[in-house]
């Protein structure tokens, strides 16, 4: 499990009686967040925000706080369940969109016992919704997943189409001689279909930085982020320019200005640095501000040494 499975981040939340292992949890997962105790607007922003939710509480307050607020299979963040002991983790939300992952990563962490109930995972598949992770799309029309789900589970191969298969699907091949389909961006209607990103790149940088191409593009190579797909980079540093250059694609320059007036729910805290400014961060506003209002922040801010990077995408077409 790394940074790349969790490009949102994951939201650890708990009751009072579970915060001691909510505080251990969120220091052994990568990208993690701890929200402090629950409260409701803890819960809307994790949602909002997050690629996975962790709640530390019993499986049946848990039920309650999230069963008004469960979408389409595959939408939303993946969620799991820990008891305030730390005994069990539960995949409650999204099991093959990174729940039972997550839950078996906090068992090992924890050494408590991972509760998997999905087939998919007992027969050792790579669970389908990973192909829109790795390929930064998403999967439409999502009522459709069941149905590919049931009959690869009775053996039937699907086929790729546009897209190289990603190691890990033997149920995949690639071609179009199936009767099972998997669309790459041009869809069709009546098969699955993988509608890619167009992505923007936002990169903070302090004012010492030097060479920002090699490490910026070093992390998006880390991240899998496909080079062709990025429209745009943007930084308030005229330095970020070359990586814009390298990736082929355009640069825009931003303000501070701009950058204090932009606000949006999914931006991560700011360090103190940036906060003495006025401002809440730089790479994941730029990257927003670029995707525009229908924007997703997909990748949570990566800190380096001198620089942090964050990815924004909207859906094409």
């Amino acid at each position: 499990m790394n940074l790349s499975d969790w490009p949102r981040g994951i939201a650890v939340i708990s009751t009072s009686e579970g915060r001691e292992v909510a505080e251990k949890i969120a220091k052994a997962l990568p990208n993690a967040y701890l929200l402090g105790d629950y409260s409701r607007d803890a819960l809307d922003e994790a949602f909002a925000c997050y690629s996975g939710i962790v709640l530390v509480m019993s499986l049946g307050g848990a039920v309650r706080l999230v069963c008004g607020r469960m979408s389409e299979k595959g939408e939303g963040p993946a969620v799991v369940v820990v008891d305030p002991l730390g005994k069990f983790a539960i995949p409650l939300i999204n099991s093959h969109w990174g729940a039972n992952e997550l839950a078996q990563t906090i068992s090992e962490k924890l050494g408590s016992i991972a509760v998997i109930t999905t087939v998919a995972e007992r027969k050792g598949m790579r669970p389908l919704e990973d192909l829109a992770r790795l390929l930064y799309g998403e999967f439409q029309p999502k009522e459709l997943i069941a149905k590919y789900y049931s009959r690869i589970l009775r053996g039937e191969k699907a086929c790729a189409v546009g897209f190289d298969v990603p190691e890990g699907f033997d149920y995949l091949e690639k071609g179009e001689g199936c009767e099972l389909k998997i669309y790459y961006g041009n869809c069709k209607e009546g098969y699955l279909c993988v509608k890619p990103y167009r992505l923007y790149i936002g990169i903070g940088a302090k004012r010492e930085a030097h060479s920002l191409r090699d490490g910026v593009l070093r992390v998006l190579d880390e991240l899998r982020v496909p080079r062709e797909r990025v429209k745009a980079v943007g930084s308030v540093r005229k330095e970020a320019e070359e990586v814009a250059k390298a990736l082929g694609t355009e640069f825009r320059l931003f303000s501070f200005d701009e950058i204090r007036r932009f606000d949006h729910e999914c931006l991560s805290p700011g360090s103190e640095t940036l906060s003495s400014l006025g401002l809440q961060g730089v790479a994941e506003a730029v990257a927003l501000l670029m995707a525009g209002p229908r924007g997703k922040l997909l990748v949570r801010k990566v800190r380096e040494k001198e620089f942090t990077v964050a990815v924004a995408g909207t859906v094409e077409g």
